[in-house]
């Protein structure tokens, strides 16, 4: 979550991520077992695209961070114009250059957050109510279609405008684009960069984690090969994927230069070369063990025999009848594709081979892909597949999926694994809850489709048609996925499904943004605001919530730095809104409590604020008689016996006199 007395770009991801590259560590539960295993992202493929920022990610990137030539002069633009559009060709490192800048830049000092370029709909990119005092924006177009990136550097010279009169700064990583698509405005902000050495990069991204290269280690030529066109990106999966293999359970080698060569295998799937195996394979039931064993490499022997059997089903190969007794052991048929069962009678394959298989697949046999899709829904609670086997297929599954711009099939399993099964054992709902999960959060992190995911993700959260089963994932991977990135998205969609669900999804939806929401200003005006604008169907509900949400200590509650929320005129405005609705709308049997919290609130706080309190609720009444009478019985109950009472209760007629146009009103003796 991203909080007002410090400067972040990150969110509530559980443990922290000292190492390179892209790490999902999310510690949430549903049920009784981790939606995402923090280990489960780092079996098979040190994946590029799925990424999230954590707390410490300013910190990390200066130990990463080669600067690219025209660095110094984008530094300058930004220093003389507030904002900086880093321009130059695809894999320069321009999204991690805009943080470099942003993170290291003076003149603002408030929080670092990234504005969603795929933002479409009631979701704007360019939302001038995102923007507050001091802010660093970060907007990244790379992964935007033409269309919308045309149409938003049309809309930028206006909302830099309101950048700028926030005192707010904005760095903008364009993808290659014509100097005439750029508005003249925005033309002296431009600041073109060029590649970093990829070599210094490397060297920089090892050293940060703990390996130290020797000479020897970076003189193969395959990595000068690699590296010689190597995006930026790909250079931190590289250093990623060698700190993987030196710490893999078992790897058995000390040597820098061989856990580059394994994290190599993994990044560039076509460096192994599988064809001769697949030349020399008998028939479809050898296929399918190779691709099965590919998906579930690491697995156990048996589970990967079963999930054979379960694809060839699947294609329509027909039932083998030879005797059980008869057929080839399964060593012998792993074999021809120089496939091995371990001690641990897990299955392997020699390095870079599965990557391989996979991504050969999925490219050669199209046809495949959503077949191959309900494989998998059925394959994650099988029997026997664990949660570290069933993350590894996920992972994989999605890799592919999301590489052949097939994100509609993850959505489909997300959708499929959370339908509501009545007659389904509870060992089983719970796997394919937290396979949603994993599958959600790897769309949401993806670099290309992260995008049609929030979408999707704001569609379920509207929907009256949502189950209780996604609707419990989407709580979850909104608030310690997207509310990384995104918080204001996050709290949208948690809102709507606190209005919408019953049950334990509606109350979990509830918690979720009291924790979002509870050391972060912005968001709790801004659900604040949400919540006392409402109109139509949602009121009522908006009303309950509003009660349950703001609680009077929290507009009472003092960061470092920030003034109290009751000293902003607007909070204190819709506060009394709020309250207004309360005493029209809800029985004394639902506003009780909660207006006994706040006058005892009013008790122990010190005198304006207490006033404060106390003014909000009696300008609430509106000078209705009726509602202030009732406020009246409440205000002599709580005060009776506290040594503050008698002080309360005169504050208390002072303001109703003036409510009902008695007495005129203090000359600014007590804001409220």
């Amino acid at each position: 979550m991203t909080t007002e007395n410090h400067t972040t770009l990150g969110g509530p991801i559980g443990a922290t991520h000292t190492g390179s590259g892209p790490q999902t560590n999310l510690n949430f539960l549903l049920g009784a077992e981790n939606l995402l295993d923090p280990a489960a992202l780092l079996t098979g493929r040190a994946t590029r695209r799925f990424r999230t920022f954590t707390d410490d990610e300013p910190a990390r990137l200066r130990a990463r961070f080669a600067a690219p030539p025209g660095l110094q002069a984008a530094r300058r633009r930004l220093a003389e114009h507030g904002t900086v559009l880093l321009h130059g060709a695809p894999g320069t490192g321009k999204h991690t250059a805009g943080v470099a800048l942003l993170s290291e830049n003076s003149s603002a000092t408030g929080r670092l957050h990234r504005l969603d370029g795929q933002a479409s709909g009631d979701e704007r990119a360019l939302d001038p109510g995102l923007v507050e005092e001091g802010d660093r924006l970060l907007l990244d177009l790379t992964g935007v279609d033409t269309a919308r990136k045309e149409s938003l550097l049309s809309a930028l010279p206006s909302f830099r405008a309101e950048v700028r009169s926030k005192s707010a700064i904005l760095a903008v990583a364009l993808p290659d684009t014509p100097q005439r698509l750029i508005p003249s405005a925005l033309l002296p902000c431009l600041a073109p960069l060029q590649r970093p050495d990829p070599w210094r990069a490397l060297r920089m991204h090892l050293r940060a984690d703990g390996i130290h290269p020797r000479p020897d280690d970076l003189r193969d030529a395959w990595l000068a090969d690699f590296l010689a066109h190597a995006a930026m990106a790909d250079v931190a999966a590289l250093a990623a994927g060698a700190l993987h293999a030196r710490e893999r359970p078992g790897s058995g080698t000390t040597h820098c230069a061989q856990w580059l060569r394994e994290a190599l295998d993994t990044l560039t799937p076509g460096s192994a070369d599988i064809r001769p195996v697949l030349a020399g394979l008998p028939d479809a039931g050898s296929l399918s063990l190779y691709l099965c064993t590919a998906l579930l490499e690491g697995a156990r022997s048996d589970v990967v025999e079963r999930a054979t059997e379960r694809l060839l089903s699947a294609v329509g190969h027909p039932r083998l009848d030879t005797p059980l007794l008869h057929r080839r052991a399964l060593s012998d048929r792993l074999a021809d594709f120089e496939g091995t069962v371990h001690a641990d009678g897990t299955v392997h394959l020699p390095d870079g081979h599965a990557a391989a298989v996979r991504e050969y697949f999925w490219t050669n046999y199209p046809a495949l892909r959503d077949t191959l899709g309900t494989w998998a829904e059925k394959t994650v609670d099988a029997d026997r597949v664990g949660p570290a086997d069933r993350y590894a297929l996920i992972e994989r599954f999605a890799e592919q999926t999301l590489r052949t711009d097939r994100p509609d099939v993850l959505v489909r399993l997300v959708e499929s694994w959370t339908e509501s099964r009545e007659s389904a054992e509870p060992r089983y709902t719970t796997a394919r809850a937290s396979s949603a999960g994993k599958a959600l959060t790897l769309g949401l992190l993806d670099e290309r489709h992260g995008g049609y995911f929030r979408r999707r993700t704001y569609e379920w959260s509207r929907s009256s048609g949502t189950g209780p089963r996604l609707a419990e994932v989407l709580v979850e991977v909104c608030a310690r996925v997207l509310a990384a990135d995104y918080p204001h998205q996050a709290l949208v969609r948690l809102l709507h499904l606190a209005r919408r669900q019953r049950g334990p999804a509606g109350r979990k939806a509830q918690e979720a943004l009291a924790r979002l929401t509870a050391d972060d200003h912005r968001l709790f005006r801004r659900l604040l605001a949400q919540l006392t604008d409402a109109h139509g169907a949602d009121r009522a509900s908006d009303i309950r919530l509003f009660l349950a949400l703001v609680a009077p200590e929290r507009p009472t509650d003092t960061a470092p730095r920030y003034r109290t929320l009751l000293s902003d005129g607007d909070v204190r405005r819709r506060l009394t809104d709020g309250w207004d609705t309360v005493w029209r709308l809800l029985p004394e049997r639902d506003r009780a409590g909660a207006l006994r919290t706040w006058l005892d609130t009013a008790l122990e706080e010190p005198d304006t604020t207490g006033d404060r309190l106390l003014g909000i609720l009696v300008n609430s009444c509106r000078g209705r008689g009726t509602d202030l009478s009732r406020l009246h019985l409440q205000v002599r109950q709580r005060s009776a016996g506290h040594p503050r009472g008698p002080a309360l209760f005169e504050k208390f007629w002072e303001r109703c006199a003036v409510a009902l146009g008695l007495e005129p009103a203090p000359r600014e003796k007590v804001p409220s």
